[in-house]
């Protein structure tokens, strides 16, 4: 049998882990207020991502397999910072997942913590929502970083943890380029979400389009920086860039995945646009932190872009489809956060919370069962 291929058993193990986990922390958080041994929760948290049997586990596998037999030849695009931890653990793809994971949800600690929202309700939240997501690539692992060096950049009171907070965003590039992106946000950081800001954002949205478009056709070296690709040559990138598109997301996934992701999709953005009308329309941001504001945009911006993408052809759906789940986290933490002050109430978080949860399960276990049950 190849080690390799998705494994349908396996993959339902970690839908049935995950479920346990979910009803467990709603269980043992009665109330945002709940005075539960919160410890638990990044315990459990690691263990789903060591043990996320589905999508990208199975491509890890193998790229970590085949670049241990390359002599370094071989890297999938990886960033040096992946390549030196499987060296270091004997290429061992347990251990790798562990440390990589290990120091993502060391990190997601570290923000609940800073947030002042490290109460297991929220927990409960942030896995039943992003935890697909966290463990699905390294590059959310890398975005928990750049959104940790974000907080402490926003906390303009103290020169140390603005010097701070920008070595670390500095930093989360190396362990995922596409978070290149996220530095179009440092500049809007202490812009004041308003419905001015919403209103130009929509005007100026066709020439954002337009601006993509040029970005895609005319200067392929950006689009390298947000992908994984290991062609540096303008017609290897354009060859490759429109096989990955056409084959991964139709002959590779066929029209039952694109519908699940759409559904996904149709659930984010309703995630985005709750939290832009309480914080625009319902002028939120009035009681916003500095913090939460600095993830609005972090959220508004990484939206936007995706969206570009998303309207400029199929050929650019992957990287729309990575940039608007970069933007899934500061929502999260934004939405977690505005329900701790009031701003939103909790019976609407657990509806989405609820909605969230069955879009994911669809799109990332549901979906991968059939096609694997179905090729046995």
């Amino acid at each position: 049998m190849n080690s390799f291929a998705p494994n349908p058993w396996l993959t339902l193990l970690t839908g049935i882990l995950y479920a346990i986990s979910v009803l467990f922390l709603y269980k043992k958080s009665n109330s945002i207020k709940t005075s539960s041994n919160v410890r638990v929760a990044p315990v459990i948290l690691l263990v789903l991502c060591v043990c996320a049997f589905y999508n990208d586990y199975w491509n890890y596998k193998e790229q970590l397999f085949n670049i241990s037999r390359s002599s370094g030849l071989t890297t999938y695009g990886w960033e040096p910072v992946y390549l030196w931890i499987a060296s270091f653990v004997g290429y061992d793809y347990f251990l790798w997942r562990l440390l990589v994971w290990g120091i993502g949800v060391t990190f997601v600690v570290l923000l609940f913590k800073k947030l002042e929202i490290n109460k297991l309700y929220f927990w409960f939240v942030f896995i039943a929502c992003y935890y697909w997501l966290f463990a699905y690539a390294r590059s959310a692992v890398a975005l928990v970083l750049f959104i940790f060096g974000m907080v402490l950049f926003s906390d303009v009171r103290k020169l140390s943890n603005v010097i701070m907070g920008l070595t670390i965003m500095i930093i989360s590039i190396f362990g995922h380029k596409s978070l290149a992106v996220s530095f179009l946000v440092v500049p809007l950081f202490f812009f004041k979400p308003n419905k001015l800001f919403l209103l130009l954002s929509f005007a100026f949205f066709p020439v954002a389009i337009k601006i993509t478009q040029y970005i895609i056709e005319y200067l392929p070296y950006f689009s390298i920086a947000v992908g994984n690709f290991d062609y540096y040559d303008i017609e290897s990138f354009q060859n490759n860039f429109e096989r990955i598109s056409e084959y991964d997301r139709f002959e590779s996934f066929g029209i039952m995945r694109i519908i699940l992701e759409r559904l996904r999709d149709v659930v984010h953005y309703l995630l985005f646009f709750i939290l832009i009308y309480y914080i625009i329309l319902k002028q939120g941001h009035k009681q916003c932190s500095v913090q939460s504001k600095s993830l609005f945009m972090l959220m508004f911006i990484l939206a936007y872009v995706g969206s570009c993408f998303a309207f400029c052809g199929q050929e650019s759906s992957v990287f729309s489809y990575r940039i608007i789940n970069m933007a899934v986290l500061p929502a999260v933490f934004l939405i977690i956060l505005l329900t701790k002050k009031g701003i939103i109430p909790k019976t609407l978080l657990s509806k989405i919370v609820f909605i969230t949860i069955v879009a994911e399960v669809l799109e990332s276990i549901v979906y991968q069962l059939y096609v694997n049950l179905s090729n046995l």
